[in-house]
């Protein structure tokens, strides 16, 4: 199997593909959860962990010993994972509901740092991004010996998301949902989603949040 850096950051589905990478480090910045994958010895192991992203690499603390200290010491090849769940976007169809969603996959070298100062450093930034405020006192640089501080250094990185409704796409209030008086029932046509959530409906000076629609594919039974 092929695993060039650009067979890895390849995407089946282009149209989803998120090609700005300032988008990508924002959503590396916001998540709150990163999955680590890791490989030795043709057993795979994924463990999710606070990290930060600074300065254009991963870090994430972790006690000295455990599975993941010993198997990226043993292949320090590594894949990191985050994603944004925004909801499931329903359909009047079964097999056609989907995930609103953005994620993104790096692939890195892990290494140990072995420098105070620089330990220091980054465990401040996850104190800034977990516990921001500054209401406790200054980190001593000791303390950065009683962790082990882990930097994932980036080869590649993809991102992929996905849209509630793209333009075109037909819609129709949700059967369970709030009704609207402005549009009452009927099949409308999707003509942008804007950055805030709101779908803008062809010939209908009506926006609403897409979590108030689901997809519309032909009638069906129930319908």
């Amino acid at each position: 199997m092929n695993t060039s850096s650009h067979n890895l950051t390849t995407l089946r589905r282009a149209d989803r593909e998120i090609t700005d990478r300032a988008t990508i480090e924002a959503i590396l910045r916001r998540a709150e959860v990163g999955r680590l994958g890791l490989a030795v010895d043709n057993a795979p192991y994924v463990v999710p962990l606070n990290y930060v992203y600074h300065n254009g690499a991963i870090y994430f603390h972790s006690a000295h010993e455990g599975r993941k200290i010993v198997m990226l010491k043993a292949n320090p090849q590594v894949c990191f994972e985050v994603d944004e769940h925004y909801g499931t976007v329903r359909s009047n169809k079964p097999m056609s509901h989907s995930t609103h969603y953005a994620s993104v996959v790096v692939f890195g070298q892990a290494q140990i740092l072995a420098d105070l100062q620089q330990k220091c450093e980054i465990l401040q930034a996850l104190l800034d991004k977990y516990a921001p405020g500054r209401h406790y006192r200054a980190l001593r640089i000791d303390e950065a010996n009683n962790v082990t501080v882990v930097e994932i250094r980036i080869k590649a990185m993809t991102g992929k998301t996905r849209a509630p409704f793209y333009p075109g796409d037909k819609v129709r209030l949700r059967l369970n949902g709030e009704p609207d008086v402005r549009l009452g029932a009927g099949v409308f046509e999707v003509e942008m989603v804007d950055e805030a959530g709101l779908v803008h409906l062809n010939n209908r000076n009506v926006c609403l949040p897409w979590e108030r629609f689901e997809s519309y594919f032909g009638p069906g039974d129930g319908d």
